[in-house]
């Protein structure tokens, strides 16, 4: 119990008329993104969660199993820590030949062929259609990101139809509803959240024909024995196509992976040559490796082969990107904002400019002049490179061996007889906080923070209780009465 808390319950128990960005590298930064949109951190994770290199690895597995020579080179790379397992990602990346431009062109075609399989296979089967565009519909931004997509109601129109002819479509139809299907997905796949919207309505689709546990629940003391199990929609999940049509999308979804995978395989090199730019000691250099393939992954994810110009030239981008933000975000042992991190760079490059013209360093009114930053913005700045972060724990010195840490001083330490006078407090406090009913005890604990728990508000307290504030109110002043009464006996 602290003796601030207990001060606050004695203060209140006296009767009434007795109180009163890792960052980016200095000379690189992040540029717009050429001809598409730069997408979110939650658009990187799920790309990071989707790809693997499975593959990859069950390759160099057996061929180093092949010979007991390379078994020996597998257990020292093992034991070699860092620079072994880039040596044995390197060996492996080497058996991904590079494409040349007919074979990207041809790849990227086949990526966006089978995105739209894998909407086109998630809108096939038309009882389960209307709930995946329900999905799609939720998710569509609705501000001034909001885009729009005049397929969704010739769709809508389609299910219904189909529902009013039992169930059946003509020829003719199912190739209209074929060509809108594709569309959509082609409209679908320039937005940034693509990814995300397609794996809601998957879900929901799914879920559609799978029994929803209802666990045992308790009301008034009564509990219901058994757990009850329901469908969403009984009558689909028991239909023969219902089946089919889930196999169908987990089949897109490996064509869909398997070509992704493909072109990020070939374009591992191009991560690598990135990275060792970035490679200056704040973050190793397998961990850029790994930060730029997740750029890697999103730029084949965005890549618009119609454009005209070679992947290489939009990835990098994306791949730059990838390795800055990783090296704002884990590069330093004190993280700095982006947005302070992007205000070093103009205040970088603005110096630079100065000391081009003029030969020496320049001074506050000309970065002022030259950036448009205030100069107290300015300061903050350069304080914010100025110092360098060390560790608590390194030695003073060689002969006793104590660290900084030991040389702190704790402002927050209590003297001897501050802590036995707190320990008093505590004391009486629970002395009279044993002569209260448990409600009002724990409505006083919680009211005034006692025994290190925050302070709650009247309402917090009631909604505890399922009473109102007022009459909250009613029993904390009853127990300070009593609190009173006993403090004067």
């Amino acid at each position: 119990m602290s003796k601030k808390s207990s001060a606050a319950l004695a203060a209140s128990a006296e009767p009434a008329n007795a109180r009163d960005v890792t960052a980016a590298p200095d000379d690189d930064e992040d540029e717009a993104a050429p001809a598409s949109t730069v997408g979110s951190a939650e658009d990187l994770v799920v790309l990071e969660e989707e790809f693997d290199f499975e593959d990859t690895d069950a390759a160099g597995e057996e061929a180093e199993e092949a010979s007991p020579e390379a078994k020996k080179k597998k257990t020292s790379a093992e034991e070699g820590g860092g620079d072994s397992m880039l040596a044995r990602y390197f060996r492996e990346m080497a058996t991904h030949p590079v494409m040349g431009p007919d074979e990207e062109l041809g790849t990227a075609v086949d990526v966006e062929k089978a995105e739209v399989e894998q909407w086109c296979a998630l809108l096939s089967y038309l009882p389960a259609a209307e709930h995946a565009l329900d999905a799609l519909e939720q998710d569509l931004p609705r501000d001034e990101d909001a885009i729009e997509l005049p397929q969704l109601p010739e769709l809508r129109k389609f299910c219904k139809t189909y529902k009013k002819q039992r169930n059946k479509l003509t020829r003719e139809q199912e190739k209209k509803y074929r060509v809108i299907c594709e569309s959509l997905a082609r409209a679908i796949r320039l937005a940034d959240s693509d990814r995300l919207w397609i794996a809601h309505a998957e879900e929901v689709v799914r879920k559609l024909g799978e029994p929803t546990p209802i666990e045992d629940i308790e009301e008034e003391g009564i509990a219901v024995p058994a757990p009850v199990t329901t469908a969403p929609d009984a009558s689909l999940a028991n239909t023969p196509g219902y089946k089919k049509y889930l196999e169908r999308i987990s089949e897109m979804n490996r064509v869909a992976k398997r070509v992704k995978n493909k072109f990020v395989k070939a374009n591992l090199r191009l991560v690598v040559s990135i990275a060792r730019r970035y490679n200056r000691g704040r973050l190793p250099l397998i961990d850029l490796i790994q930060e730029g393939n997740i750029g890697l992954m999103k730029a084949v994810e965005r890549f618009d082969h119609s454009r005209g110009y070679r992947f290489s030239t939009y990835a990098s981008w994306w791949i730059r990107h990838a390795i800055s933000r990783a090296l704002a975000d884990k590069g330093r042992a004190v993280r700095i904002p982006v947005h302070m991190l992007d205000t070093h760079n103009r205040v970088q490059r603005a110096t630079q400019a100065v000391i081009a013209r003029t030969g020496r360093d320049p001074t506050l009114d000309e970065l002022e002049k030259e950036t448009g930053i205030p100069q107290e913005k300015l300061d903050k700045v350069k304080g914010a490179w100025a110092e360098t972060p060390f560790s608590l724990d390194r030695p003073v010195g060689d002969e006793d061996g104590r660290k900084f840490i030991d040389f702190l001083q704790d402002d927050n330490m209590q003297s001897p007889y501050e802590s036995l006078v707190s320990q008093k407090w505590g004391e009486e406090v629970r002395r009279l906080l044993g002569h209260l009913t448990p409600i009002e005890s724990r409505i006083i604990r919680w009211r005034f923070g006692l025994d290190d728990e925050d302070e709650l508000t009247l309402k917090e307290i009631g909604d505890k209780y399922n009473l109102s504030r007022e009459r909250i109110r009613q029993l904390q002043e009853q127990a300070l009465g009593k609190i009173r009464k006993h403090m004067r006996d």
